[in-house]
C-alpha cells in the first residue's frame, strides 16, 4: 500500500513539475518571506537554545525539517 501511495505521489510531483513556470518560482524564491515555522527552522539550524524552541512550538524537527504533519512526512520518508 505504501509503495502504491508513494507512486502516487511521484507521479503527482512530476506533472506538477512539468507545468511550474520556473520565472515565477525563481521570482517568488526571490520575494519570497519564511512564515513563523520557516525563521524557527532558519534559527535552529544554529542555535541550541532556538531548537528547543522551535520543537515546543512546531514539534521536533524531522528529515525535512519542521512538519504540520509528522505523521504524513514520516510515512513519505519510511517509504522510501
Amino acid at each position: 500500500m505504501m509503495n502504491l501511495i508513494k507512486e502516487e505521489m511521484v507521479h503527482s510531483a512530476q506533472v506538477t513539475a512539468m507545468n511550474i513556470d520556473s520565472d515565477q518560482l525563481l521570482a517568488l524564491y526571490a520575494e519570497g518571506q519564511p512564515n513563523a515555522a520557516g525563521l524557527a527552522w532558519q534559527a535552529a539550524a544554529n542555535d541550541a537554545a532556538a531548537l528547543e524552541l522551535a520543537q515546543t512550538q512546531f514539534g521536533a524537527p524531522n528529515q525535512a525539517g519542521f512538519s504540520e504533519q509528522p505523521r504524513i512526512v514520516g510515512a513519505i520518508l519510511g517509504a522510501q
